[in-house]
């Protein structure tokens, strides 16, 4: 009977770790700065006028003038100095793009730095051209 109730509670622990049940989100460094990310934000300036973006979980709709251009997958690595963000557009023409940036958050200001094309290097510093990247952005978060 003992080792019918030990394989039970491994075989409970083991379900738990594989689904992630019973992990503390709230010490999650990359599910915490996502979440900051949420929501519409609007281009303020290096080119990003006009457009759009919007965050819900890990994915990221981009619009120009109101209209739909990209549908993707984010990744952000927050753990990174400078911190990291990808981008991989999911739909349309330019499926598969990928686009490689550094971040850095301050409030509701996202300042991005990036290239497109995964056979670019990633930027490290925020700068166009040099260790920078090709586009500079500075983005502001719509509140309701």
């Amino acid at each position: 009977m003992r080792t019918i109730l030990v394989g039970a509670v491994m075989l409970l622990l083991a379900l738990t770790c594989l689904t992630g049940h019973g992990q503390d989100k709230k010490n999650d460094p990359v599910a915490n700065e996502l979440a900051k990310w949420q929501g519409k934000w609007t281009g303020q300036s290096g080119g990003a006028e006009g457009w759009t973006l919007v965050f819900a979980g890990d994915k990221l709709e981009s619009y120009h003038l109101g209209t739909l251009k990209h549908n993707g997958v984010l990744k952000i690595d927050p753990t990174k100095t400078p911190k990291t963000w990808d981008y991989t557009i999911t739909e349309g023409p330019e499926k598969g793009l990928l686009t490689l940036g550094i971040y850095e958050l301050k409030g509701d200001e996202l300042t991005l730095c990036y290239v497109e094309g995964g056979d670019k290097a990633r930027p490290t510093e925020f700068a166009v051209g040099g260790k920078g990247g090709e586009y500079l952005q500075v983005w502001k978060h719509e509140k309701h």
